[in-house]
């Protein structure tokens, strides 16, 4: 009853509000819908007490056109006046960055090397000096493909072979995940790895690095997971590999933000703003999950460890930008352009890592 009868009051305001407050809190969050959802009642309730049922209330011959023509217009006034001042005044991005510049950040013109989540066939992409005695193998989930264009164009720049093993929601860790979009277990990932890793345990490559999404796979109520089961799966992995494999990188995982970062960007009003869309990296990359990474990593003797995430968060919070960089293409995912900054030290550590297996130290 209460709702149907501010049912007209929600359908005039529903829209500006939701306009409104995402120019404050982005609607990806439950904060934004929470608050777009009680701000809708309030002003319907309002409208309904000020507007509707006085009017309901006016006898017959109290009933006017001019009345009527006045208390709808005030209402419509309000609507259209409060969509204007969200759109005209918030609902722009920081005046440094171009609508464009934001959503470059999206642009993955290698998708097409990343597996479905579905499904068990391995997608294999060659990229580089295909045939080069220096091999490098790419392996893991979409936060492996990630990096795929930084190490596709170091390996154009050093003459080096690069192939990729990459499935989408599938990590290098020995675990069947639970997956979000088909609520259910995906036993096919558990295949896909077993088969890969066989594999790239035949060949022999000089350089294998290896990512995933570490902070992604513990929020799920159907396959909760605690760190150090989750490290001792991956370690399985790295000990089923690093036998024949002489150097491993393990790039650790970028920071989970929570929002569709380019999107949240688009709304803001200025930079000052951009801690809206910021997170305090104790959530967006727990310390927890950090430390078990490095911690198995170190009973594998081949293998090194790079993390990001200082570069990435400063002041303990995980910022959108970096450099001037929009740093993420979505909520999780780093962008294109913000993973070139770390190009130099990925080169850097396989160069170290491949001459150091040249030289039997490793």
């Amino acid at each position: 009853m209460f709702i149907g009868q501010r049912s007209y009051g929600l359908y005039l305001w529903h829209w500006p509000i939701i306009l409104f407050v995402n120019a404050y809190l982005p609607m990806e969050t439950w904060t934004g819908r929470i608050a777009a959802i009680a701000s809708s009642f309030v002003l319907a309730d309002l409208t309904y007490r000020t507007i509707e049922n006085p009017f309901r209330r006016m006898g017959q011959g109290q009933r006017s056109v001019p009345v009527l023509g006045v208390s709808m217009g005030v209402a419509l006034l309000a609507c259209v006046g409060l969509q204007f001042f969200a759109k005209s005044t918030f609902a722009k991005p920081p005046s440094d960055i171009r609508q464009q510049d934001i959503f470059a950040a999206k642009d993955d013109p290698l998708h097409d090397c990343l597996a479905p989540y579905t499904g068990t066939e391995i997608v294999r992409c060659k990229f580089g000096s295909v045939g080069s005695a220096t091999k490098l193998v790419l392996f893991g989930d979409s936060h492996a493909a990630q990096w795929l264009d930084v190490l596709k164009k170091l390996s154009e720049k050093n003459g080096w072979e690069l192939q990729t093993y990459l499935k989408s929601a599938c990590p290098v860790a020995m675990l069947t995940p639970f997956n979000h979009f088909v609520k259910r277990p995906m036993p096919e990932c558990t295949e896909w790895r077993q088969r890969v890793v066989e594999e790239i345990a035949d060949q022999k490559s000089t350089m294998l690095v290896m990512s995933q999404h570490s902070f992604g796979y513990f929020n799920d109520r159907e396959n909760r997971l605690d760190t150090q089961l989750f490290a001792k799966a991956t370690l399985e992995t790295m000990k089923r590999i690093g036998t024949t494999q002489p150097n491993i990188l393990m790039l650790a995982d970028t920071p989970k933000m929570g929002v569709d970062i380019p999107i949240c960007l688009s709304r803001l009003a200025n930079q000052d703003d951009e801690r809206r869309c910021s997170r305090r990296v104790e959530t967006a990359a727990p310390a927890d999950i950090r430390s078990a990474e490095r911690a198995w990593a170190d009973q594998v003797s081949t293998t090194k460890v790079l993390d990001f995430t200082n570069d990435l968060c400063k002041e303990d919070i995980c910022w959108p930008r970096i450099e001037g960089i929009v740093a993420f293409k979505d909520e999780n995912h780093i962008s294109i352009r913000a993973a070139s900054l770390f190009a130099d030290r990925i080169e850097f550590t396989l160069k170290q890592m491949r001459d150091k297996g040249r030289d039997g130290r490793m």
